[in-house]
């Protein structure tokens, strides 16, 4: 069968485009002739002669749309949109004779009533119709349509890019304007968009504009601020429909010349108006989204859009939660500061009149006149005025470090030799509470640049923080050279640190809940002011510690002084570490009150806990009454709440029972009532409620805060 250009086109089998296996021949009439024929099947095949032809089999239809059927159509008839594109590999194919492979090639083609975007993967090679002469009749085109893998690329790299700044903005505006900057690398499938977020309440409630892409905020149609209460006509966007009605809106009428059509010089019919929510699905913004004026507005397209819309959300939730954050610690931050300030204030008020508490109470106390009972009822004054005047120093102390004004000398000093002095101030205390002391301290060839004042506060502070939280076992100190640096490590077998608030164990008035301790007593900034001290050292202190099995803090100073500043170096004044502990008697003075008093350890045997049971008890003076007093271990088993004792002996009177951590307030307290009543003294809840177990008091005298069982506990 032969075909003619001045006739019909005709096929050689059957399909509608000549079988899926068969041959398609045609001839072309203009001064010569000739025919040729191949295999169509699986093939999409344009064909030349002396002019353009094209001719396909029936898997090229979809590809055709409704521009079939059109065989034996001209190339440029048929294609004209896309054939300046294709031409010049067609070329090649016929003059060159070489074959050109395309990949995802972008092809607009005008079939669906609009250019619609595109693309293909084909190749272009040559048909030969004389082996002999090598004379190209036509060329061969298989090829393969992948524009929905191309767009579902180039949407999962937006998405993915979006997706990727989650968590980073530290702002709900900072999250706009990265959400703005991934829509604007997103123009092929979104020409514009406009981010609207939410703000006031009822009737007040408007959407604010946040950011824009493709057209500048003060575009007509960039409306600034849309009320949500009422209908607006001063924009087109349905904003306030889709924050109440929570559902988005299509719109397919858009026209306006001034709309961007992103990477297409097309301009956008179509926007949709998606809502944002919250992880409460309350909804908190408006996203504007321009369409791609050359795809259609699929599922495929609702869908990314959703996606889209869903990760601002997260992006924004991360943001406002991070805001939010930050506000509280600002807030806190700003409640330390206040706390501080106010602290410091009423210290500069409160350091005179200590002065002149503890000035005529230490000469009273040098006294060798000095009645007993006078000279305990002073110590007491003077302990607690020195535990004040400690707490007032570190007040201060944090008030010149938030002002920059803290004081620091910093000389070359033997630091081996003033640790071993200052640990020998505590050696007593350990003594005292039963807890191994062990002190290591290995020569250092170099002198270490500190505050010799700063450094008696770093260790003092960690050695009584350990002596707190130690019951039994031991604490040791270890001083060594590591490299360019000294460390000191105190390290305990205390009760530990839970893992929650290891971070926070540094942070000023932060104190750990929940522990066993000999006092509950504390201001939580013991630990705080020496992390601040070393850091003016140009160190550090750092903890580690497992709950229950004990603590170890370390603190690390660089060596050398080119870390500090000039000003604040002397030379030339050696400093051996003898005699510097000027802060020993206010940190000793708190450490020894944590422990009963030596008459309360006193021989059981000449001590048989046996309470007063005769009347003429009730008016032994108080020295009597402490004297005869034992611990609340040596109460008797056989006493009952009743007042009657299991073999019908004439029962003890009640008596009152006092607990409070605090040693020098409990001996306060006994000494009021101990005249009068009968008093047993517990050191903490616990010791009171096993006590009252055995042998219920008359009355509690408790105090609120305390170790293992408080006030309200017990």
């Amino acid at each position: 069968m032969s075909l003619s250009t001045d006739g019909p086109l005709y096929l050689l089998d059957g399909g509608e485009m000549g079988g899926t296996k068969g041959t398609v021949a045609f001839r072309t009439d203009n001064n010569r002739q000739y025919d040729y024929g191949y295999e169509v099947s699986d093939y999409r095949v344009l064909g030349r002669g002396q002019v353009d032809l094209v001719f396909y089999n029936d898997a090229y239809i979809q590809v055709m749309g409704p521009k079939h059927p059109a065989l034996g159509v001209t190339g440029p008839e048929l294609w004209g949109e896309l054939w300046p594109d294709i031409a010049p590999d067609i070329a090649t194919g016929f003059n060159e004779g070489q074959t050109v492979y395309n990949t995802d090639k972008h092809l607009p083609m005008l079939r669906l009533g609009y250019l619609e975007e595109t693309y293909f993967t084909f190749s272009m090679s040559p048909i030969l119709v004389d082996e002999g002469t090598k004379k190209i009749g036509g060329v061969m085109a298989p090829s393969f349509e992948v524009t929905m893998r191309v767009i579902h690329e180039r949407r999962e790299r937006s998405l993915r890019e979006l997706g990727s700044k989650a968590g980073k903005a530290t702002s709900v505006q900072e999250a706009c304007q990265v959400a703005a900057q991934c829509l604007s690398r997103a123009t092929g499938d979104i020409p514009f968009s406009l981010l609207y977020l939410t703000e006031g309440d009822g009737e007040r409630r408007k959407c604010v504009l946040r950011a824009t892409t493709g057209i500048p905020q003060t575009h007509p149609l960039a409306t600034p601020v849309i009320p949500v209460s009422i209908p607006s006509s001063e924009t087109i966007w349905p904003v306030a429909e889709v924050v109440w009605t929570g559902r988005a809106i299509e719109l397919n009428d858009l026209d306006d010349p001034t709309l961007p059509g992103g990477i297409w010089p097309d301009k956008p019919t179509e926007a949709v108006i998606l809502p944002i929510h919250d992880v409460r699905r309350e909804i908190t913004g408006v996203l504007v989204l321009g369409v791609n004026p050359r795809r259609r507005l699929d599922d495929l397209y609702r869908n990314f859009h959703t996606l889209m819309v869903r990760q601002l959300s997260n992006n924004l939730t991360a943001a406002r939660s991070y805001e939010e954050e930050k506000k509280k610690r600002e807030a806190l931050a700003e409640l330390d500061r206040a706390k501080t300030a106010f602290f410091s204030s009423v210290s500069h008020e409160f350091r005179t009149p200590l002065t002149l508490i503890l000035g005529p109470v230490e000469e009273a106390l040098k006294k060798d006149t000095l009645p007993e009972v006078v000279r305990e009822e002073l110590g007491v004054v003077h302990r607690n005025a020195l535990r004040l005047l400690k707490l007032v120093t570190s007040l201060l102390d944090f008030s010149r470090i938030e002002a920059g004004r803290m004081q620091a000398s910093y000389r070359p000093t033997d630091l081996g030799g003033l640790i071993t002095d200052l640990c020998g101030v505590f050696r007593s205390a350990m003594e005292r509470a039963k807890i191994d002391f062990v002190v290591d301290v290995a020569p250092c060839d170099e002198l270490v640049y500190v505050d010799v004042d700063m450094l008696e506060k770093i260790v003092y502070n960690l050695l009584s923080n350990a002596l707190k939280c130690t019951f039994q076992g031991q604490i040791s100190v270890v001083f060594r050279r590591v490299d360019q640096k000294v460390q000191l490590s105190v390290s305990d077998t205390g009760v530990g640190i839970p893992e929650k608030d290891i971070a926070r164990i540094f942070e000023r008035f932060y104190r750990v809940e929940g522990l066993s301790r000999r006092s509950n007593e504390g201001t939580g900034i013991g630990l705080a002011l020496t992390q601040e001290l070393a850091r003016l050292h140009g160190g550090r202190i750092t903890v580690q510690s497992k709950l229950g099995q004990g603590s170890t803090f370390t603190l690390t100073i660089p060596l050398g002084k080119s870390h500090l500043p000039r000003e604040q170096v002397i030379e030339g004044h050696r400093n051996d570490g003898r005699g510097m502990a000027q802060l020993s008697s206010q940190f000793l003075g708190e450490v020894m009150g944590w422990f009963p008093k030596q008459e309360d350890d006193s021989n059981p045997q000449e001590n048989d806990g046996s309470l007063p049971s005769t009347a003429t008890d009730m008016k032994e003076p108080a020295g009597t009454l402490q004297k005869r007093e034992s611990p609340v271990s040596m109460i008797p088993f056989t006493w009952s709440a009743t007042g009657a004792d299991v073999d019908g002996s004439a029962a003890p009177k009640p008596y009152i029972l006092v607990c409070d951590d605090n040693a020098d307030m409990a001996a306060y307290v006994r000494s009021i009532l101990g005249p009068y009543w009968r008093v047993q003294i517990a050191r903490d809840g616990q010791e009171a409620l096993e006590a009252c177990k055995r042998y219920p008091p008359g009355l509690i005298v408790s105090d609120v805060m305390m170790p293992r069982v408080d006030g309200f506990e017990l």
